[in-house]
């Protein structure tokens, strides 16, 4: 049910793309939920998969699965080193809830580089939500994540720290990660499209969410939308909710 309700949601985004598409958007999307889920190492293991595995089909609804090659085209505006570099600097930044500031201020001045117009939403004096739309109309679909971390136990060793090609450090996974996904893909959609063709989506970056969750709160006073990608830890299995509390 929920790999149906993500596919038929996929169903209803406009495709922005134009000339000949191989293939469908739909299809796109769902392939790319289905490696990360399936935990595909490479996207040769997926086109291997892609080969031999009619589950993707039958189970993830995809009518024409992506090729490697064509898997590549469509990752290809991503900037690994650029994401690399922008997860670093978030994790370097102190931002515990209460005190995101600073990290919104870097968030701010990075996508208002990239061209696009960043809203604030006032939670608090100097604690604030970015909201930034992409595309024509109010979208339908926002990728959600929060900038604030748990307390430090010790300031001197919050900062980040890379072993083995994995970055660690306080906020690393929960969530500045998922964060710094999400903007890179901003980033790649603003260089890769024309405003004029770039689809409707919205970015949401939102305080407080380790205590009292009021960015989220506040968030919602405004702005109310059907769907949302939130890209918290979950070891990419896709999820529809979680548990939380009132």
């Amino acid at each position: 049910a929920m790999l149906s309700a993500l596919h038929h949601g996929f169903c209803t985004l406009p495709d922005p793309r134009r000339g000949k598409v191989e293939i469908p958007l739909p299809d796109a999307l769902m392939a790319g939920l289905a490696m990360f889920s399936l935990k595909d190492p490479s996207l040769l293991a997926f086109d291997e998969r892609r080969c031999s595995d009619g589950n993707l089909g039958r189970i993830f609804g995809i009518g024409k699965v992506p090729s490697d090659t064509q898997m590549r085209e469509i990752l290809d505006p991503l900037d690994p080193q650029r994401l690399r570099q922008t997860l670093i600097e978030l994790v370097d930044i102190y931002s515990p809830s209460g005190k995101e500031e600073d990290i919104q201020l870097y968030l701010e001045a990075l996508l208002t580089r990239a061209g696009f117009d960043v809203e604030r939403q006032e939670v608090e004096d100097d604690r604030y939500n970015l909201r930034v739309t992409m595309g024509s109309g109010e979208p339908r679909l926002y990728l959600v994540g929060h900038v604030d971390t748990v307390p430090a136990w010790d300031l001197e060793e919050f900062g980040p720290q890379e072993e083995e090609g994995l970055i660690r450090g306080l906020g690393s996974a929960d969530m500045k990660g998922g964060c710094a996904a999400m903007v890179e893909a901003w980033l790649a959609i603003a260089a890769a499209l024309a405003p004029e063709e770039r689809p409707s989506a919205g970015l949401l970056l939102v305080v407080g969410e380790e205590e009292n969750g009021d960015g989220t709160a506040r968030l919602l006073e405004d702005y109310r939308f059907p769907w949302s990608i939130i890209a918290e830890p979950t070891r990419l299995a896709p999820c529809l909710a979680d548990y939380g509390y009132i």
